[in-house]
């Protein structure tokens, strides 16, 4: 038999290549988040109002009161208002003047008036309308 030749029947050994670990990849350091600005106006506060309950004995605009509203801030305002219950109060904007309502009583019963600022700040007047009925007879009271 020949020396150096593979004998018969042997496979070879494949030898095992490398297998490569891979580049690692740089992180990147987070960034600070920015504060914010402050800002120069200051922000609007609770809105109040004046007066806080409004009592009507008879109804009709010629017993309408007003409600004056106020809100610090230099971004106070516009003011808007509002009523849970038309029946026995109304409430409107009076004239050119933008935090002063109109309080109408339309009829007996209780009321809220709502009256809202800027951001959603918002005050409430009670309202309390009552009325005596007059009774008026055929024969004078006689």
């Amino acid at each position: 038999m020949p020396t150096g030749s593979p004998s018969a029947g042997a496979t070879p050994t494949p030898t095992p290549t490398r297998t490569p670990s891979p580049t690692p990849t740089p992180t990147t350091s987070p960034t600070p988040t920015p504060s914010p600005t402050p800002s120069t106006s200051t922000a609007p506060s609770s809105v109040k109002v004046n007066p806080t309950t409004l009592s009507f004995s008879n109804t009709g605009a010629a017993y309408a009161k007003t409600v004056t509203a106020t809100q610090s801030g230099s971004s106070a305002g516009p003011f808007t208002a509002a009523t849970n219950n038309a029946g026995v109060a109304t409430v409107a904007p009076q004239g050119s003047s933008p935090n002063v309502f109109v309080v109408t009583p339309q009829g007996a019963g209780s009321a809220t008036i709502t009256i809202t600022g800027t951001g959603g700040a918002f005050a409430t007047v009670s309202v309390g309308v009552t009325t005596t009925p007059i009774t008026v007879s055929k024969d004078g009271g006689k």
